[in-house]
């Protein structure tokens, strides 16, 4: 089947994301309980919070395990902000 959500492209080394378990290939399907229908969408909501404030995700590791885990809002590079935001949406064939 597919999964619609926020695809992991990349981590930084020492991240939030990182430190939470977050891994190249999973696949982030809830943000805050909600399911998320595409990629953007995360990327809008997160973008509105302060760096340090701790939001709520399921995802859908590559090895087919879910987990929900808690992530710290870290600081984006203008870079990263930009390819999160024009991420249209992703299906994650698993």
């Amino acid at each position: 089947g597919s999964t619609a959500g926020a695809l992991v492209s990349q981590v930084a080394p020492g991240s939030p994301a990182s430190d939470a378990g977050l891994t190249v290939g999973d696949v982030i399907i809830e943000y805050q309980g909600q399911r998320l229908c595409y990629a953007g969408g995360l990327a809008d909501a997160v973008s509105s919070l302060s760096p340090g404030s701790g939001i709520q995700l399921k995802v859908l590791h590559a090895s087919g395990r879910t987990d929900r885990i808690s992530v710290g809002v870290g600081i984006l590079s203008k870079r990263t902000a930009t390819a999160l935001s024009s991420d249209a949406t992703t299906m994650a064939n698993r």
